[in-house]
């Protein structure tokens, strides 16, 4: 909010712009102002109820569809059997050099 209401005031002189080539200076000092002051608004109040009902769609849904083979939400903990092999790991630090 700081961020856009620092750039609106920054721009707020555009509004009030006067001389040669005013005309242009304010309709895009307009247009920049009330955009990004209503962005502002609408991002504050809107973000956080999107952000709910997603969470609410994770809980209801998804939750189900991504249920672990002991039941629980999430991925199954249980290590790999012989028959698969153990998952790669992208860490360099153990791998020997190559002669």
């Amino acid at each position: 909010m700081m961020t856009a209401f620092a750039f609106v005031f920054g721009v707020m002189p555009m509004l009030f712009a006067t001389g040669a080539g005013a005309g242009s200076r304010l309709s895009l000092g307009t247009a920049v102002v009330y955009g990004m002051a209503i962005n502002a608004v609408i991002g504050t109040l809107f973000v956080p109820n999107f952000w709910e009902f997603f969470r609410h769609i994770q809980e209801k849904y998804l939750s189900k569809v991504f249920t672990s083979s002991d039941g629980k939400p999430g991925v199954s903990q249980t290590p790999p059997t012989e028959s698969e092999p153990p998952a790669a790991t992208t860490d360099n630090s153990t791998r020997k050099p190559t002669p």
